[in-house]
């Protein structure tokens, strides 16, 4: 896998243009901007490529494999965060050509006293939004625990950092939020958190459009109705369907701007009418729909997305 062919950038893209190409591939993959295709397999490699270029550390080691004796070792041996230069009795051979035969960029020691800068330096972590604060934006404090390691020593800190999510967000996108990873000598990693957005009760999301299930009688949907819609907002609005026009099952109409707002881009809010029909009927009522609708009719749309008053 080349983390670059997937986010389509090249070699020497700067970490804005890393970022940028998949925020917009994370977008245009997204499984609620394609039903019905499979696009789990596509955004599972668009992640992974971006978890390596994405982390300046990761990106490192990617564009410069360390050396196959480095790596090895490195797996033998435990760390515990002491160099070379720290063992004393190491430091009886200084000066006498000991490090001569070791690849580049490896301190020699015993077990326990290897040090390489091959620590994560990202820091992943997870948030839970309602959809009230998925659609508004909203900041959430978290406790993290980083690692600082400068010098041959290191230390655990706990920090709280806001989050603070964009209006329109959506459940499995990802916030980078620079230098409050781990930090090694003078690199600090980033901290990545992945939003998970709850459920509604009633709200449901397709794309960045609000969808609204609204549940008629039979009468309703042939007689008229007025219901109230209680919106993500907190406002509410008021929809009227007049006598004499049919709503059909599973017909929606849109109220334009009312959906996610994203960017420069605003989804509406598509209202979605479930028609509870009667389970039987007399023959009185049988007599009368057939009198009623004696005119057959053909060809009825029930994708109807007209405006609502």
């Amino acid at each position: 896998m080349d983390p670059y062919q997937i986010l389509n950038v090249s070699r020497d893209a700067s970490e804005s243009q890393i970022k940028k190409a998949y925020r917009e591939l994370s977008f245009k993959h997204h499984p609620d901007r394609n039903p019905g295709s499979d696009t789990s397999a596509k955004m599972q490699q668009i992640n992974e490529a971006y978890e390596i270029l994405g982390d300046p550390a990761r990106k490192e080691a990617h564009d410069h494999p360390v050396n196959p004796m480095e790596q090895m070792l490195n797996e033998l041996f435990k760390r515990d965060g002491r160099g070379f230069d720290e063992d004393p009795f190491i430091q009886m051979f200084q000066g006498h050509g000991f490090q001569q035969g070791f690849p580049p960029g490896f301190n020699p020691g015993f077990p326990g006293h290897f040090h390489f800068s091959t620590m994560q330096t990202t820091l992943e972590t997870s948030v839970e939004l309602t959809y009230e604060q998925a659609y508004l934006g909203h900041s959430i404090p978290i406790l993290v625990e980083r690692i600082v390691q400068q010098g041959g020593n290191h230390s655990k800190i706990t920090e709280k950092i806001y989050v603070n999510t964009c209006p329109g967000i959506d459940h499995g996108e990802c916030i980078e939020i620079p230098e409050k990873g781990n930090q090694f000598q003078q690199h600090k990693g980033a901290l990545r958190v992945l939003v998970n957005v709850k459920p509604h009760a009633m709200f449901q999301r397709r794309g960045i459009d609000l969808v609204y299930p609204i549940h008629l009688s039979f009468k309703d949907s042939l007689c008229g109705f007025e219901v109230a819609v209680q919106h993500l907002d907190g406002s509410q609005y008021k929809i009227k369907n007049n006598p004499g026009t049919v709503i059909l099952h599973g017909q929606e109409k849109s109220v334009k701007g009312k959906g996610f707002i994203r960017d420069d881009r605003k989804g509406d809010l598509l209202l979605q009418f479930h028609v509870i029909a009667p389970p039987s009927l007399s023959l009185e009522q049988v007599a009368i729909l057939e009198q009623v609708f004696s005119d057959k009719v053909d060809n009825v749309d029930k994708s109807d997305k007209s405006n609502v008053e």
